[in-house]
């Protein structure tokens, strides 16, 4: 998840709130960005240093945006480009891959942390954290599905899975499981499974390799995976994946 992801991504901002015009990333204060359509923020600015990566969207248009190297989280509104960091950084964390539920908790995958954390959206109070892996890791991106959240690792060949539970209730800490994939997934030197979603509910996931471009759906049940037919074309830096639609309609980044 690097430049590619990050843009593939702000165009999502625009297909799921309507805009019709693009969005870049972030305000540290509650000031705009400059503006070239309209009153729509064309840049927004992030604090300094903050090094973002992933970005998730809420319902509302409500943006959240993880910094790399500290685990911090800035919110703001895509359309003013009005926003904050709700979650401060602190040492031993690391914001890559974010997803916000229905529920309105923010789910973050932790990097070479090895973690997970789960945050109240609104007001960025910790609600959960989990330790995925003691192993050389890479979490890099996380799913939000009825009944868990899933994780990818890219540098092992695995998916985290903390359970949620009847009324959206979050799972311990000793309720996380490791499912290893297995079928056409093949690591490969370097980073491996990178963006994570979901279909029908979420009986199916849908991951990207990113050294070779190539798409996989998985059996959230066994770990089985099957080469996507779906794609068009490869991508050698492919960095994200989408469900588009039912039945199965896949979209994905490109090259840049």
């Amino acid at each position: 998840m690097y430049a590619a992801r990050r843009l593939f991504l702000l165009l999502t901002v625009t297909t799921l709130v309507g805009l019709g015009a693009s969005a870049a990333v972030a305000t540290p204060t509650s000031t705009h960005g400059s503006r070239t359509h309209g009153s729509l923020p064309s840049t927004i600015q992030l604090p300094d240093g903050f090094q973002p990566e992933g970005i998730a969207i809420a319902r509302d248009g409500t943006f959240y945006v993880g910094s790399i190297p500290t685990g911090a989280v800035f919110s703001g509104d895509v359309r003013t480009g009005r926003g904050e960091v709700v979650v401060q950084g602190r040492e031993g964390r690391a914001a890559i891959g974010l997803k916000v539920d229905r529920r309105g908790r923010l789910f973050v995958a932790g990097g070479p942390t090895g973690m997970a954390f789960v945050y109240d959206a609104r007001s960025g109070t910790p609600l959960a954290s989990y330790q995925l892996t003691t192993a050389q890791t890479f979490i890099n991106d996380v799913v939000v599905t009825p009944t868990a959240a899933w994780f990818t690792d890219s540098l092992n060949q695995v998916l985290y899975r903390v359970p949620i539970g009847r009324h959206g209730k979050l799972g311990r800490q000793r309720d996380v499981t490791t499912l290893p994939l297995t079928g056409d997934l093949q690591f490969q030197a370097g980073f491996n499974t990178n963006g994570i979603d979901a279909a029908r509910g979420g009986r199916v996931l849908v991951i990207v390799q990113t050294n070779t471009g190539l798409l996989f759906t998985v059996d959230p049940r066994t770990g089985v995976t099957r080469r996507s037919t779906s794609a068009a074309r490869r991508s050698p830096t492919a960095t994200a994946s989408c469900c588009a639609a039912a039945p199965c309609t896949w979209c994905r980044t490109s090259s840049t």
